[in-house]
């Protein structure tokens, strides 16, 4: 049985999903404008802020770079070979 001590250790123990939400649609709707790439932004910025959030240590922000990084470079790539 549950009381009310171990549900507020697994609610502390595992991170609010809103700011992950929050910021990754605030994300998108500011690339409104650019046709349909908000909602691989949209994907783009969830995957960016779960890892972020967890991720332990001062080499967070260092995951989140190389993550995106790697997405800038594979659509630049698929950019160039789609080119006739």
């Amino acid at each position: 049985m549950l009381d009310d001590t171990s549900v507020e250790t697994a609610s502390a123990a595992s991170p609010a999903l809103w700011p992950i939400l929050l910021s990754a649609g605030l994300f998108a709707a500011l690339h409104a404008t650019h046709g349909p790439d908000p909602i691989p932004l949209f994907l783009l910025a969830l995957g960016l802020g779960y890892l972020y959030q967890r991720t332990i240590g001062s080499c967070r922000a260092w995951w989140c770079i190389s993550c995106s990084t790697v997405a800038v470079l594979v659509t630049l790539l698929i950019d160039v070979l789609a080119k006739p």
